[in-house]
């Protein structure tokens, strides 16, 4: 058995797909640069009907992302424009960039 065929078998994998939506919004000041929203969702692992999705905001066009909260919705996997409205509607979601944006901008 090649090494492929043992990675394939092996079941220590955990292998998942995510998926991934990106968007950018546009900063509110001038001075201030464009804020990347990225969101990276699957099936949640506790529930089979759930997705969940981590959701990282950064500055547009820096390398480091932050961490803003991880979400759970009910929703099909391939839904990605129910993934994205649920994420934008969350109070949750509202706090978590209002704490990202006071702690990385300055006016």
């Amino acid at each position: 058995m090649d090494m492929i065929e043992r990675v394939a078998f092996s079941s220590k994998l955990d292998i998942q797909l995510f998926h991934h939506i990106r968007f950018v919004m546009n900063a509110l000041r001038k001075k201030h640069k464009d804020i990347e929203i990225s969101i990276e969702y699957g099936p949640a692992k506790d529930e089979r009907k759930s997705v969940s999705a981590n959701v990282w905001a950064g500055f547009d066009g820096a390398h480091a992302r932050y961490f803003l909260y991880t979400a759970y919705m009910d929703c099909d996997l391939d839904d990605y424009v129910a993934v994205a409205r649920a994420i934008h509607e969350s109070e949750e979601f509202r706090l978590a960039l209002k704490n990202f944006l006071g702690e990385h901008l300055m006016d």
